[in-house]
């Protein structure tokens, strides 16, 4: 495990499930908690989960948009069910020279 990152890398030479201990140690004191790594022969233990900005904002998609939904992502406790991407949808799909909504909920 990277100690900036938290980002674990490596290899598992079995799959399966892998139990290990993460320790954390600062100037308050230590604290442990047993992770679960399971690897196998399977794309994801559970789809890619997110939210999209499309019918929210449109063409209107900045970058304080986007951090504001990541942080709802988590403030409402989604990123604890296995949420964990906030796709941005920025007219990639629209005809040029089309008009799109600015400010409806109409879906076309």
């Amino acid at each position: 495990m990277d100690e900036t990152t938290g980002i674990i890398t490596g290899r598992i030479a079995k799959a399966g499930a892998h139990r290990v201990t993460l320790s954390a140690k600062n100037v308050v004191g230590l604290d442990q908690r047993e992770f679960r790594i399971v690897a196998g022969n399977t794309l994801a233990l559970t789809p890619p989960m997110g939210w999209n900005s499309w019918y929210i904002h449109y063409s209107r998609v900045t970058g304080k948009i986007m951090r504001e939904a990541a942080d709802q992502m988590i403030a409402t406790g989604m990123a604890d069910y296995g949420y964990e991407y906030v796709n941005i949808d920025d007219c990639w799909m629209v005809k040029l020279q089309s008009k799109i909504p600015t400010g409806s909920s109409k879906r076309f």
